[in-house]
């Protein structure tokens, strides 16, 4: 016995599973302009908020600002089908992909010269597009050597451990003994000697009163620290999905309401 049950499209895609996703940024195209005339005129440092707000209202209020910022000074990522794109997929594709469906069209209709044009033009758009992904290539294995430069421990330490155990192998069960060797001292480079401290004299007790007496709000100089390393960094955003350079591009401008909310 064979049935068949119809339901509406949109029924279908509501028992699935749905996720509410931060909103994110197209950081590539940040306008610079805009930024520093926004930056310029926004009224970051006399708009401090009231000690007497709640911290919760104090924290929403300085992330709607950044994020209204990132709004203005470049788009939203569009949401798509899920899938990861890869670094060649550029114009090229899409321009040959294109010429190969009119290519595909024109065969069809009893136009010899118009189909031969078409080939011709499909032709040297697949070869743009493939010295677009070879320059691609060589760009993106420049950018790896960059990045095993600054941080070894991230993506390029990630890929080595993905190219030595193929299938679940573990590399110390293929790899000879001698090569083991030379991939833990290069990954695992020995600590620098650093003489012990001898201390001259015994320092005077501190009693916990004492301790609690110092200041402990956070400075100006604590948080330039922190938002300026968060910039060069390329990690992925926080829960709110601003990026951590559009912080430190505000550093200056938001510096007095950024404390407000932290201390």
């Amino acid at each position: 016995m064979i049935s068949f049950r119809v339901q509406h499209r949109h029924e279908a895609r509501s028992r699935r599973a749905f996720t509410v996703q931060e909103p994110r940024w197209v950081l590539k195209k940040l306008d610079p302009e805009k930024m520093a005339t926004v930056l310029e005129f926004a009224s970051w440092a006399t708009s401090v908020p009231a000690a007497t707000l709640p911290l919760e209202e104090r924290a929403v209020d300085l992330v709607q600002r950044v994020v209204d910022l990132c709004d203005v000074v470049m788009p939203r990522v569009r949401p798509g089908n899920d899938r990861p794109s890869v670094f060649w997929w550029t114009d090229a594709r899409k321009a040959a992909n294109a010429a190969r469906r009119r290519y595909t069209r024109a065969r069809r209709k009893p136009d010899a010269d118009r189909v031969a044009m078409l080939r011709e033009a499909y032709t040297q758009a697949r070869r743009d597009y493939r010295a677009q992904i070879s320059k691609a290539q060589q760009q993106a294995w420049a950018a790896l050597l960059e990045q095993v430069n600054q941080d070894p421990w991230g993506r390029p330490y990630r890929t080595v451990l993905k190219r030595l155990s193929p299938r679940g192998t573990n590399p110390l069960d293929v790899l000879p003994v001698s090569d083991v060797s030379v991939i833990i001292a290069h990954l695992f480079p020995p600590a620098p000697t650093v003489a012990p401290f001898v201390m001259d004299a015994v320092a005077p007790a501190v009693t916990a009163p004492d301790l609690w007496d110092l200041p402990h709000e956070v400075t100006e100089l604590e948080v330039t620290r922190v938002l300026r390393k968060l910039g060069t960094q390329a990690t992925a955003p926080g829960p709110d999905g601003t990026p951590g350079l559009i912080w430190r591009k505000i550093l200056q401008s938001a510096l007095n309401m950024i404390l407000s909310v932290i201390n």
